[in-house]
């Protein structure tokens, strides 16, 4: 009985969009359906309006892409071949650290302090901690 009851509210609830789209706004036919299912006059059929966006120009954006850490990186628009080869092939050159290695790194770095502390008084509320 439960399973049936269960399918009955699913169903119920899964057809309220449907009956939300058929219906009509003040009276009159939805102007983006072309009409409902209870309009009065039932031999006329009119056309399926769909909502368009008024052309606008297209948007430019400025953006510009770095990377990088802030000291090393100077934006510049051009850099000469031959200094553009020695410093890629000393990136290249250069070992990253690997994951163990920043993993002791972040649990050797100094943590925040929480700066406010809270504690409960005698009836359960929640005060701030004394300096």
């Amino acid at each position: 009985m439960k399973p049936i009851i269960g399918l009955g509210a699913l169903i119920l609830l899964f057809s309220l969009p449907a009956h939300a789209q058929l219906g009509t706004v003040g009276g009159s036919p939805s102007s983006y359906s072309g009409g409902s299912l209870n309009s009065s006059n039932a031999s006329s059929v009119s056309p399926v309006v769909f909502p368009q966006l008024s052309p606008l120009p297209a948007k430019r954006f400025a953006m510009s892409i770095t990377s990088g850490s802030s000291f090393e990186f100077v934006p510049s628009s051009f850099m000469c071949f031959d200094k553009a080869v020695v410093k890629g092939v000393a990136d290249l050159a250069a070992k990253p650290k690997s994951i163990v290695q920043v993993a002791q790194e972040n649990r050797n770095t100094e943590r925040a302090k929480a700066q406010v502390s809270f504690v409960q008084d005698g009836k359960g509320k929640l005060m701030k901690a004394p300096e």
